[in-house]
């Protein structure tokens, strides 16, 4: 029976090494500023916060570099604070701008 969980365990440590090489495979090479990604917020937030939390694992488990910027499409005062605040928690520089009218 002992044999049986150290083969288990075993396995997932094999599967878990092998996740995170092909995540590092994955990673972009070079300068990390060539990376920008671009969420879309509006109303009070809640639409975006889930991305937020998800980008934020990402960044502490070191899967994620490049830049953040949150497009500002109607958010309210609400909203734009508690967007600026989840992303606070994780994120340095983190940009949040309104994009101009078209």
């Amino acid at each position: 029976m002992f044999e049986v969980f150290v083969a288990i365990f075993a396995a997932l440590g094999l599967i878990a090494l092998l996740w995170t090489a092909y995540g590092a495979m994955l990673m972009p090479v070079g300068r990390v500023e060539t990376l920008e990604l671009r969420l879309i917020a509006s109303g009070d937030g809640t639409d975006v916060e889930q991305m937020i939390r998800g980008l934020c694992w990402l960044k502490r488990a070191g899967l994620l570099r490049g830049k953040v910027v949150i497009l500002d499409r109607g958010l309210t005062p609400k909203g734009r604070a508690d967007v600026e605040y989840l992303c606070s928690k994780c994120f340095v520089g983190v940009k949040i701008v309104r994009p101009p009218s078209c």
